[in-house]
């Protein structure tokens, strides 16, 4: 199991340093984010009730004219409304998280000495040369900690009593300690937390303590959507300290786990407001982007009111959506696009680190509402390959399709297979992304949607991926993109009925 998990604690770390290189943060971890940027290890295959989504955009609502008529009417009276309580937030894990040296008043722990608990039972735990925090500077550690770890991706608790030699569960523990006295009650809320692998019989204890009395417990099994999680922690003074533990429930199963929980300080008596999913959100729901913490991403907002407007100013007759394999076409494919695309009245409305769920979003807020292209070119899920199944992505993408239909009846779509990732092609990922491509072929009716799949060209004969076409094995070069226009171009031609000639 040691094995297992330290290649797991690798292979994880290699996906947090990928993601950071190429701007495919499956968090939306944006240059907004005060997280450092491990270095890029080779990544392997695989990850946020949904939340409520904002208005695309607050404006300000128009003064009411006064009239004569209006300026004498009679008052009617009228119930006002109970303004939001606002909280207060003190931080949480992924938002504070950082390599090497934690945010004020965090810490990473493990409990070496004894039962969890017991604060004194507590030790530290320190950066570990591969990029993630464990109990000591090399993997694996001591037989009680064997495969412990925590990264801002995932964790994992360290053996559990049926086999550590001190017969004790062993647990990852995050805490918070008050910087200040709190004026009102501090709240654990939008807890979130995941077991994506394990059988059905394989559990994980959570547990929430202030200092060594415990506020809340669960039990969590396996499954594909997180278990949501909030707790009143009541007041607390300076010097009060927050632990959220979680632990193996006795086995050493396959134990990993992601977490996300934010602290929030509220007046007595008042709740938080609905708890965000913020670590798996439905693939087939749309879902703005947002940053680590919960609050919607401004980049992400902001990209998405300039493509309204150019939208508008365009009229485009082929439109690119996707994320950042799509947004390339403008950077490393500038010189095809401008010599080759422009030519068919393009709009670029792709988003570095979208997913399904954000794309959803973009288009049900009215990203596409002004245009009337001909063909939409469609290539998105590369980044729910982490944490997503293969039916949700297929899901996520048919939603995709579905509202494109509702939205732009009258448009084509040409939906592109996910592009292959690795080096090499034993790689899990690449098993992975040609099952979703044999569902996403299913959905295409070759007359207002048509699919192609041009991974295969991108590909050396032994089937690896040269760095010459892809640089970090995930974003295309200029080699890329002339491949993937060379495989397009025929197919957009007979869509928009030009003459092949």
């Amino acid at each position: 199991m040691c094995n297992v998990r330290y290649l797991t604690a690798i292979m994880m770390t290699g996906i947090l340093g990928a993601i950071w290189i190429s701007g495919e943060n499956a968090w939306s971890q944006e240059a907004e984010s005060a997280v450092a940027k491990p270095a890029a290890i080779e990544k392997p295959a695989a990850i946020e009730s949904t939340a409520a989504t904002p208005a695309a955009a607050e404006s300000t609502p128009p003064k009411p004219v006064i009239t004569e008529s209006t300026a004498t009417a009679p008052a009617v009276e009228t119930q006002a409304e109970t303004p939001a309580v606002e909280a207060i937030v003190l931080g949480g894990f992924r938002q504070s998280f950082k390599p090497e040296s934690p945010a004020a008043g965090w810490r990473y722990l493990w409990n070496a000495a004894g039962a969890v608990g017991k604060a004194a039972h507590y030790r530290t735990l320190i950066w570990n040369k591969s990029g993630v925090y464990t109990p000591a500077s090399q993997f694996p550690a001591g037989a009680p900690a064997k495969g412990l770890m925590l990264d801002i991706l995932s964790g994992y608790p360290g053996q559990g009593s049926a086999s550590a030699p001190d017969k004790l569960d062993h647990y990852v523990i995050i805490a918070y300690t008050m910087q200040t006295d709190s004026k009102g009650n501090v709240w654990l809320t939008d807890g979130n937390i995941i077991k994506p692998i394990g059988g059905e019989k394989e559990n994980i204890e959570l547990r929430v303590y202030v200092n060594d009395t415990l506020k809340y417990s669960d039990n969590v099994s396996t499954a594909e959507t997180p278990t949501l999680f909030q707790q009143d922690l009541g007041e607390l003074k300076k010097g009060d300290t927050i632990y959220v533990a979680v632990g193996p429930a006795g086995s050493d199963a396959e134990d990993m786990f992601h977490l996300d929980f934010n602290l929030k300080m509220l007046p007595s008596g008042a709740e938080p407001e609905e708890l965000l999913n913020l670590v798996k959100p439905p693939a087939d729901i749309p879902e703005v982007k947002r940053l680590n913490g919960g609050k919607p991403s401004p980049a992400f907002l902001k990209k998405h009111e300039e493509f309204i407007r150019e939208a508008a100013a365009v009229n485009p007759d082929v439109v690119f959506l996707g994320d950042s394999l799509t947004t390339g076409w403008l950077e490393a494919g500038k010189a095809i696009w401008g010599k080759h695309v422009s030519v068919y009245k393009p709009l670029n409305l792709g988003v570095n680190g979208d997913r399904t769920e954000h794309v959803l979003w973009r288009l049900s807020n009215g990203e596409i509402d002004k245009i009337k292209p001909k063909v939409i070119v469609l290539m998105i899920g590369t980044n729910n390959l982490y944490m997503y199944s293969v039916d949700e992505i297929s899901e996520g993408v048919a939603a995709i399709l579905n509202e494109l239909n509702d939205r732009l009846p009258e448009s084509k779509v040409l939906l592109l297979g996910i592009l292959p990732r690795a080096k090499s092609p034993e790689a899990k990922v690449r098993a992975k992304i040609r099952e979703i491509n044999e569902q996403l072929a299913k959905m295409a009716d070759g007359k207002d949607i048509h699919f192609l799949d041009f991974g295969a060209e991108l590909l050396e004969p032994d089937g690896s991926i040269s760095e010459e076409i892809m640089p970090d094995f995930m974003h295309l070069s200029e080699s890329g993109y002339n491949i993937w226009f060379d495989e397009m171009s025929p197919v957009l031609i007979e869509m928009l009925g030009l003459d092949k000639g």
